[in-house]
């Protein structure tokens, strides 16, 4: 099995908002997600290429579009890592907390916004807005959301390798689905 990951990232193509579609959904009988909105769509992702195909080093350009973007793939090219889809949970850990705190990241003018246009490394100001989901989301969305920012770190802080992407795959569905499923609204 060959896993696709997205390899546009010269045209900032990793997960941001504008990159979710999410319809009226036709099920209103639920009582649970999706009762009144259908499952998200990640669209306007042109180019793909499979995980063994290189990687496209090109720089992310513009502040909005490197708030998605982890600081490993913001590094100069030779040190930058190679695209992997650990950076898309990035990407959604980003917009998870956005969903928390209820405010557009890359509006310039909103609060989190202006912090983030300034900051000479987004992931410090994000670090320091999910001390507040606790309190808007609770402690389960909190970790989901951090363990997604911090790629699936292990316990200790190492970074996950991972050849064939299974252990990868096991710590999301760990960290971060399971986590999310077991929040009771």
């Amino acid at each position: 099995m060959h896993l696709l990951f997205f390899t546009s990232t010269h045209l900032g193509l990793y997960i941001r908002p504008e990159n979710i579609v999410i319809f009226e959904s036709t099920e209103k009988e639920s009582t649970h997600f999706p009762y009144s909105i259908s499952h998200p769509y990640l669209v306007g992702y042109d180019g793909v290429r499979q995980e063994k195909d290189a990687s496209i080093y090109a720089d992310v350009t513009g502040w909005q579009r490197r708030i998605y973007v982890p600081k490993e793939r913001l590094d100069p090219v030779p040190a930058r890592a190679k695209f992997s889809w650990k950076h898309d949970i990035y990407s959604l850990g980003v917009i998870l907390l956005e969903i928390a705190i209820w405010d557009d990241f890359a509006n310039p003018d909103g609060r989190v916004g202006k912090t983030l246009k300034a900051a000479p490394d987004m992931f410090v100001p994000l670090m320091e807005e999910l001390k507040n989901v606790p309190r808007l989301l609770g402690d389960k969305y909190r970790d989901a959301t951090m363990s997604c920012l911090k790629m699936l770190e292990g316990e200790t802080g190492e970074a996950v390798r991972d050849e064939d992407g299974v252990l990868l795959g096991t710590n999301y569905i760990c960290q971060v689905l399971d986590k999310l499923e077991a929040i009771v609204l």
